[in-house]
């Protein structure tokens, strides 16, 4: 799984706070990209995916206060998407409305 990290203010501190997560026994391997300012881990087989990710946000809670993990998973492109219909509705509508209204 892939969150995104925010807070974080020196590579040491990204480091430190990798190593302890990968100290978590749920994990089975973490890696967290500075400059990224993602998260990435893998847990162990049978484990609750959700549940790791708790005890990894209040691990980083404890260390690092300043830290968010943000687990936003809204897909970019569905906004893309979105935003896609509804400038072609109103473009539709401009359309019907042209085709209707007599100009001078």
């Amino acid at each position: 799984m892939k969150v995104r990290l925010e807070g974080l203010d020196c590579p040491n501190c990204a480091r430190a706070l990798e190593n302890e997560i990968n100290k978590l026994p749920n994990v089975k391997h973490a890696k967290i990209e500075f400059i990224k300012n993602s998260l990435q881990f893998e847990c162990n087989p049978n484990v609750d995916e959700n549940q790791t990710l708790n005890d990894i946000i209040k691990l980083t809670k404890q260390l690092e206060p300043e830290a968010r993990i943000i687990t936003n998973k809204t897909n970019t492109k569905n906004k893309g998407l979105v935003l896609d219909l509804i400038l072609l509705s109103l473009g539709i509508t401009l359309a019907v409305v042209l085709i209707f209204v007599s100009m001078p």
